[in-house]
């Protein structure tokens, strides 16, 4: 990383299958000009409320930008706000990362300007997450809602032109 400082405001470390770390409570941070995630949280039923990630950007470490990367089990993220997060190169562009968090719950975050110069912009990116609930949180991303979701099981469009991918 020679000439550039790689920023991650909240870091906490958990392996698969994610239930070692748990329980945690991550609230009121505001996570500004991170260019790793805002906040990365692993382990079961932690819960992110009420926090700002503002200004990620691209780092030389990781190509892709996401505003808050939550794995495992049972995670409440609730009444945050992502804000600006950008590419600048041909990385990919997620407000909230949601993998491997059977249960999770998604609710009353607002997502804005995500974007990416050459590669795809997600508001909201769940894989493996069965049972994940997405309740009123609107990603703005270019004037369009954008929401992608992946191994999931059954799904059904939250909002119109939401689509669910297996």
């Amino acid at each position: 990383m020679c000439g550039q400082v790689a920023l991650l405001t909240i870091f906490l470390d958990d392996v698969t299958p994610f239930t070692t770390s748990q329980g945690h409570l991550i609230e009121d941070i505001r996570a500004d000009k991170n260019t790793l995630p805002g906040m990365q949280v692993e382990g079961r039923g932690n819960t992110e409320r009420r926090n700002q990630v503002v200004d990620t950007g691209s780092s030389t470490v990781s190509s892709n930008v996401f505003g808050m990367a939550i794995s495992g089990s049972g995670a409440r993220l609730i009444n945050n706000d992502i804000n600006s997060a950008a590419v600048t190169g041909t990385g990919n562009t997620f407000g909230i990362s949601l993998q491997n968090a059977a249960g999770a719950i998604i609710e009353g975050n607002r997502i804005d300007v995500v974007s990416s110069a050459g590669g795809s912009t997600t508001g909201i990116y769940v894989i493996s997450s069965h049972n994940a609930l997405i309740i009123n949180t609107p990603a703005y991303l270019l004037g369009f809602i954008s929401f992608k979701f992946i191994d999931i099981g059954q799904c059904t469009g939250l909002w119109p032109g939401v689509s669910c991918c297996d």
